[in-house]
């Protein structure tokens, strides 16, 4: 995918005659990717070293081991959908431990008039787990195309090793029709 157009090529070839211009740098991105980010700045000095930002482009497994999170360090997590098609509920399972890390919270971005029933949940196996959750009610309009969705934002409690593993995405459409991923 062209990391900013959206447009997607099939991947493991060779892209002929790809019309780019000097003044483009030419980024493409593979599902299933989480990018580590950081805040836009002219200047490293700008550079907010307390802010940890990933981009996360879903397709089957993802995972991503970023070190050397301080306590209360703020991590956030940007969710991007990437050429979505009349999708009208959206769901995945985010487990982590509840001693590293506190649920902070959800910044919609993206999600047109869809509500936010995202839920942090204790299992009884003592595992803790985010289920950012996003859902129509009655009829409104679906989410097309590419767009950054939502950043989930946790802070640590401890120093520790962050291990992003979204697990069991589910993407919903107006007929039911769902795809995992």
């Amino acid at each position: 995918m062209d990391y900013f157009t959206g447009e997607q090529y099939a991947g493991n070839c060779v892209i002929s005659n790809f019309a780019a211009p000097l003044w483009k740098l030419l980024v493409f991105v593979k599902s299933g990717a989480i990018i580590p980010m950081t805040n836009p700045n002219n200047n490293v000095t700008e550079i907010n070293k307390n802010l940890r930002i990933y981009e996360i482009y879903p397709a089957g497994y993802s995972s991503f081991t970023e070190y050397n999170y301080n306590k209360d360090e703020i991590v956030e997590v940007k969710v991007k959908g990437t050429d979505l098609k009349a999708v009208n509920a959206l769901s995945f399972a985010l487990p982590y431990d509840q001693q590293d890390y506190e649920f902070i919270g959800v910044e919609p971005l993206n999600l047109k008039a869809m509500e936010n029933l995202t839920y942090d949940r204790l299992h009884t196996s003592g595992q803790k787990a985010l289920y950012p959750t996003f859902v129509n009610l009655g009829d409104k309009e679906t989410l097309e195309g590419t767009a950054d969705l939502f950043i989930l934002k946790l802070k640590a409690k401890r120093k520790v090793k962050f291990n992003l593993k979204a697990i069991d995405g589910l993407l919903v459409d107006r007929n039911l029709n769902m795809c995992k991923f």
